[in-house]
């Protein structure tokens, strides 16, 4: 049976070899390919795959709503779309904005796939190494811990409030959390609400993972990466088509970030 696939960010980078690793999958598959402009990523159709370019903007709540009115029903979500501060002036607005897109956008797109997914849907998040919670303080990271058990949704939008505030006051040590580390916290909430999503929708498997560091324009910004996005695309391809043996709510990575193999289950 033929699957439908949405994938966010999809015109470039890892969304892009996501793409295209999905069409070399060879399996019955209709793929969306997101992005802000909506224009053809270049991924021409083949057999039994199509690929079909669409306009997304995760940071506009009308856009997506837009956007998945034109898909009739949906099998799994790819959340790749994502925003950083590396290589900009480090301004609260471009911080604040690394915090609305990677963790506020990418929830909406989960609230908004979910209704829409078929019976054995999936939703994989890119969160990142990045996610590691060991930098903050103990009362900190029993909170982001609470996701596995009884944090909702409400509970972790506080939690990221409250670095905010911190952060706008120039007070995030002495509040526990890491100085200037807006990307981490996203990537730490993209966590969070997978787990509190996937207690609260049994039905679905969500889970989320890090792709490792892979050439593309912001991997390249640290250094140069050691891993194509082809390679970058295994685990989150494999977390969408492939038995997981119904894990859901979980972290994904390789052994390392160069680590090139299908990816394990981790702590975060």
């Amino acid at each position: 049976m033929s699957k439908t696939i949405l994938v966010t960010g999809a015109n470039r980078g890892l969304g892009l070899g996501i793409c295209q690793a999905l069409v070399d999958a060879a399996k019955p598959l209709t793929v969306y390919a997101a992005s802000r402009s909506g224009k053809d990523v270049g991924i021409p159709s083949k057999g039994d795959v199509q690929v079909k370019s669409i306009k997304l903007d995760i940071s506009d709540e009308k856009s997506i709503e837009e956007c998945m009115k034109s898909i009739d029903s949906l099998d799994v979500l790819i959340n790749n779309a994502g925003a950083q501060s590396i290589g900009q002036k480090q301004t609260t607005e471009v911080y604040m904005n690394v915090l609305n897109v990677n963790y506020r956008g990418t929830l909406k797109m989960c609230q908004a796939a979910i209704p829409k997914l078929n019976k054995g849907g999936r939703i994989v998040n890119v969160s990142s190494v990045a996610c590691k919670i060991n930098q903050y303080s103990k009362p900190i990271q029993e909170r982001f811990k609470r996701a596995f058990t009884d944090m909702t949704l409400e509970d972790l939008d506080e939690l990221v409030k409250e670095y905010e505030t911190a952060f706008q006051n120039k007070k995030e040590k002495e509040s526990g959390w890491p100085i200037e580390k807006p990307y981490c916290i996203s990537k730490a909430a993209v966590n969070a609400f997978t787990a509190i999503l996937a207690r609260e929708h049994p039905e679905v498997l969500i889970n989320c993972l890090c792709p490792g560091w892979v050439k593309t324009d912001m991997g390249n910004l640290v250094g140069p990466a050691a891993k194509t996005p082809e390679e970058g695309a295994r685990l989150p391809v494999r977390l969408a088509l492939e038995d997981i043996g119904n894990v859901s709510g979980r972290y994904w990575e390789g052994k390392s970030v160069q680590d090139t193999g299908p990816g394990d289950v981790s702590s975060w």
